[in-house]
Order: C-alpha cells, then sequence, then structure tokens
C-alpha cells in the first residue's frame, strides 16, 4: 500500500472507477438493446429472450469448467512467485481444456434442443431458440478462460475492451434482426456479445504483451486446475441451475407476463450488482490470492471495507429512487409491474455484494471446502425463500422475496464462516454492515408493496 494516503485513495478510486467504466459501457448498450426488445416483443418475449440467456448461461458454465476461478487463482500465485513459465503453463492448459469442454456441450444442446425446450422454456416450439444457445455456450466457455485470464492479472483495461467490443456488436444485430426474427432474432444476437468481445480483447491484449512465454499443455496442471475448476463449477451449476428451476416453475405458475417483470427486475438488480463484481472478481480478487496467509488476506479485506460498503449502499439507495424512472427508459411503462419486485432484488443484490467482498479470501484461505459452502448458501436459500414465499401466498412476488432472503442469510453464512478462518471484520466495519443492510431493508419495505 502507498505510504501517501491520498495516493492510495486515488489508485483505489481509478481502479474501481475502470471497473465501473466497463459495467457503464455494458448498461448504455443494454439498455439499447433492452428497449428495443420491449418495444418490439412486450413482456412475455423479455421473458423467454432471458430464459434463453439463463440456459446457455448455466451450460455455459459446463463449457468454462470453472476456469474464470481456478485459472484466476493459478495465475495469482504463479505472478506472486515471478514465475512467468507457471503462468504461461496455466494459461495454455486451462485454453485446451475449456476448447474440449465446450464443443461436447454444444453438440449435446444440438442434439438434445427439444426436449430441453419443453422442459426448460415451457413448450418444444422454441426448439430453435435451445439451437442458438449452443452458440452462447462456446461463447461463454472462452469468456470464462478470458475471465481468469484477467483476474488472475488484475487486469481491469481489458474486461473494458470486452465489454466494448462485444456489446457494439450485439447491440447492432439486435437492431437489425429482432424487428423482422423477434425472439429468435434477439437471441441470436445475445451470443455474439462472447466471440465478438473475446476477439476484440485478446486483439488488444496481443498488443500490449508482444513478447510472452510461451509453454505446452500441461497433464499435472490440468489436474490441479479442474480440482478447483470441478469445484467452482459445482457452485456455479447450482447456482445457476437453482435459479433456472425456480424460474422455470414460476412460468408456468405466474404465467409469462410475471416472468417477464421478474426479468426486468433481477437485470436491473444486477447490473446495480456488476459495478461491484467487476472489482472484485477482476482485481481484489487476484490481489488477495497473491498474498500469503490469512492476516495478509484479512487486512485487505478490511482496508477495502469501508470505502466499497458506503459507495454500495449510496448505488443501491439511488437505483431504489430512480428504478420506476429507469422502468420506463429501459423498458416500458408495461413493465411497471416489476416496480415492487425490484424493490426485494436490490435488497438481495446489495447482500450479494457484502457477501462477495467479504468472502474474497474463502478459496485462498480455507480452499474448496470452505468456499464451496458459502457460496452455495445463496442460491439454496433463494430457492428454499423463493417456495416459501409462494406457498404462503406471495404470487408474482415470490421470487423477489426469496432473493431478498439469499442476500440476508447468505451474509450471515459467510460471516460466521469468513470469521473462523480468521478472515473478520474490526467492530467498525460490522456496525457499518448492520447499519447498511437495515437501511436497505427498510427501503425494500417501503418500495415492495
Amino acid at each position: 500500500m502507498s505510504a501517501n494516503p491520498l495516493g492510495a485513495w486515488r489508485a483505489r478510486s481509478q481502479r474501481f472507477g475502470l471497473g465501473a467504466a466497463t459495467v457503464a459501457v455494458t448498461t448504455l448498450l443494454g439498455l439499447v438493446r433492452t428497449k428495443w426488445m420491449a418495444l418490439h416483443l412486450g413482456a412475455e418475449g423479455v421473458g423467454l429472450v432471458g430464459m434463453t440467456t439463463a440456459t446457455w448461461t448455466w451450460f455455459g458454465l459446463v463449457a468454462g469448467l470453472g476456469m474464470n476461478v481456478a485459472l484466476a487463482q493459478g495465475i495469482a500465485t504463479a505472478r506472486g512467485a515471478g514465475d512467468a513459465q507457471a503462468e504461461a503453463r496455466d494459461s495454455r492448459t486451462a485454453a485446451r481444456l475449456v476448447a474440449i469442454a465446450s464443443a461436447v456441450v454444444a453438440l449435446v444442446l444440438l442434439a438434445a434442443a427439444g426436449p430441453l425446450a419443453a422442459l426448460l422454456l415451457a413448450s418444444s416450439e422454441h426448439a430453435m431458440l435451445i439451437r442458438i444457445a449452443a452458440l452462447g455456450v462456446a461463447g461463454f466457455g472462452l469468456q470464462a478462460y478470458l475471465q481468469g485470464v484477467f483476474a488472475g492479472r488484475s487486469d481491469l483495461s481489458s474486461p473494458f475492451v470486452y465489454a466494448l467490443g462485444g456489446g457494439v456488436v450485439m447491440v447492432a444485430l439486435t437492431l437489425g434482426l429482432v424487428p423482422a426474427h423477434g425472439i429468435e432474432g434477439a437471441a441470436f444476437a445475445g451470443t455474439m456479445l462472447f466471440p465478438a468481445g473475446a476477439a476484440t480483447a485478446m486483439a488488444v491484449m496481443a498488443m500490449r504483451r508482444p513478447a510472452q512465454v510461451t509453454a505446452s499443455y500441461d497433464s499435472a496442471r490440468a489436474r490441479a486446475l479442474l480440482a478447483v475448476g470441478i469445484t467452482t463449477l459445482t457452485v456455479s451449476l447450482l447456482d445457476q441451475g437453482v435459479v433456472l428451476a425456480a424460474r422455470s416453475q414460476f412460468l408456468a405458475r405466474e404465467g409469462a407476463a410475471a416472468n417477464g417483470y421478474f426479468q426486468a427486475a433481477i437485470a436491473l438488480s444486477q447490473q446495480v450488482g456488476a459495478v461491484f463484481y467487476v472489482y472484485l472478481a477482476s482485481y481484489a480478487f487476484g490481489q488477495v490470492s497473491a498474498r500469503s496467509g490469512a492476516t495478509a488476506m484479512e487486512a485487505y479485506t478490511r482496508r477495502q471495507w469501508k470505502p466499497l460498503i458506503a459507495v454500495a449502499t449510496v448505488a443501491f439507495t439511488l437505483a431504489q429512487l430512480a428504478s420506476p424512472w429507469l422502468l420506463h427508459v429501459i423498458y416500458s411503462d408495461r413493465f411497471d409491474g416489476a416496480r415492487p419486485m425490484i424493490a426485494w432484488t436490490l435488497a438481495g443484490e446489495f447482500g450479494r455484494v457484502a457477501m462477495q467482498a467479504w468472502a474474497l479470501a474463502s478459496l485462498p484461505v480455507g480452499g474448496p471446502r470452505l468456499w464451496m459452502p458459502l457460496m452455495l448458501s445463496f442460491p439454496l436459500v433463494f430457492f428454499a425463500g423463493a417456495l416459501t414465499a409462494s406457498t404462503l401466498g406471495a404470487g408474482p412476488l415470490s421470487l423477489a422475496f426469496g432473493y431478498a432472503s439469499a442476500g440476508a442469510v447468505s451474509l450471515l453464512c459467510v460471516g460466521v464462516g469468513m470469521s473462523r478462518a480468521k478472515v473478520s471484520l474490526s467492530p467498525a466495519d460490522l456496525g457499518l454492515l448492520v447499519a447498511a443492510v437495515a437501511w436497505q431493508l427498510v427501503l425494500a419495505m417501503r418500495f415492495g408493496r
């Protein structure tokens, strides 16, 4: 850390600002895409496109083999030791593993398009959407690999380039394809984010790093990467799978319009959270992984806690206040039914941001045995909370209530687990957290009626 406190804060602000710029580009381009889809497809169409995206995301996680975390940890550790050969070896090995897995998963989707459409999209007539999702799977695997490279190097500029290049192509295709091809055109345009973004980012990375250490595939490192990757994959599949299952049930129970409202609510909430996830995943995780011992990791966690939670509190409060306007700007007045859902999903997303920030050191300090149960707490509580809320008669708000409960309970689980692992917060940090969570719940109760 810089001896000059002002310099340290300036550097921290610049890093966070670069991550925020990535989200800003994604948000602005996404606003154009979402508005165009909302005007042409309505709530039902937007909901189906969202379900298609959730489908390729889930299968894409399999294609990525958890390399976004495994490779990030491997590269960060190698860089901390000054071993360029190990960094190159891990990169080459992970690339081959992801390429093979992506091809296999895409073929499975193509072969089983009809039954999967009936299972996930409520009708086999949407089989073409599953076939389009196969394209998204291949690109998602590549994205997982690149995320690992970015995060391992604490590289915040490459994700920005990725978002800009991929987003421009995706929006251009959306504008051109949706009027003539409807939902299928929108889904296809969405899949193009990954290859276009990857091509742009890799081109820029090649120009910045012309002299790279070369290395070949290493079977021993493949086993080591897969040991972490499979754990990450299991968590990610359960996380996304639970959400997908809950939404499939919700679609069948509450109808396409309610599913479209929830899609708007969860997308808006996660867009706010994305500002913080980019910083945590692309920069902070690499920094904490390069440190040795719980004491150093605890110090890093505490150093970033107050500014991160303070900024998150302001951001989520503004999102609550501005959500009616945002709904009209991003979607249309036909999405007013999503307003109560947004109030609760924003509260849940705030809890998730705080949970991720505290759990950042869980994998390097405690390994998969600590990290896995902490990460699984959110999806499992989400499913249980949504089911309970539905049983009690919450109706269209059941998923939103489940999301809010998941944010609170998973944060509590992480607090207990990380404190036992000797990565605790100071009393002042805990006081700030309690006050911030209470405030978010007050806002949710005020606007979530």
